[in-house]
C-alpha cells in the first residue's frame, strides 16, 4: 500500500484539477498516472476484504433467521443491497478512472459527477452497514423474548 500513496495522491489530485500537469512538477510523473492498475487491484481488494466481513455476518445470522418468515425477507432484501452495493464500490475504481482520464485529456473539471458517485459508493456503504446491524439486534432480541 505504501508503495501506491504517491501514485493514487498524483491520479487523484490531476483528476480534480487537470491543469496541474501543465503548470506544476507533475508533468515528470506523466507515465506514473498511465499505469495505475496496481492501485486499481488494490482498492478493489480492500473493498472486497470490508464486504468479505459483511457478508460473513450474513453467513452466520442465516441459520438463525430460519424460521421466522418477516426476518428472512428482509435478510434477502439486506444481502441483494449489499451485492448490489459491493458492486458499486468494485466498480467504482473503473469508472472514476474513465471519468479522470477523460476529464484530464479535454482539461475539463469533472468533480461534479466524480463526487456524486463516490457519494453512492459511501451511502451504499453505510446504508448496507446499518442494515446487517438491524438485522443482527432483531435477532439478538428474538433470542432473548423467545
Amino acid at each position: 500500500m505504501y508503495e501506491n500513496v504517491f501514485q493514487i495522491f498524483l491520479f487523484n489530485s490531476i483528476g480534480r484539477a487537470p491543469e496541474l500537469m501543465i503548470t506544476t512538477a507533475f508533468s515528470a510523473y506523466a507515465n506514473d498516472l498511465q499505469t495505475n492498475h496496481s492501485t486499481q487491484v488494490f482498492t478493489v481488494l480492500t473493498w472486497a476484504a470490508i464486504y468479505g466481513v459483511k457478508f460473513t455476518f450474513f453467513a452466520f445470522f442465516k441459520p438463525l433467521i430460519q424460521f421466522r418468515e418477516r426476518l428472512t425477507i428482509y435478510y434477502w432484501i439486506s444481502v441483494g443491497f449489499t451485492i448490489l452495493s459491493f458492486g458499486l464500490s468494485a466498480s467504482a475504481v473503473f469508472v472514476l478512472e474513465k471519468w479522470e482520464r477523460q476529464a484530464f485529456s479535454s482539461g475539463v473539471r469533472n468533480s461534479e459527477k466524480s463526487f456524486v458517485f463516490t457519494l453512492f459508493v459511501g451511502l451504499g456503504d453505510i446504508m448496507s452497514d446499518i442494515m446487517s446491524t438491524w438485522l443482527r439486534h432483531h435477532i439478538y432480541t428474538l433470542q432473548i423474548t423467545n
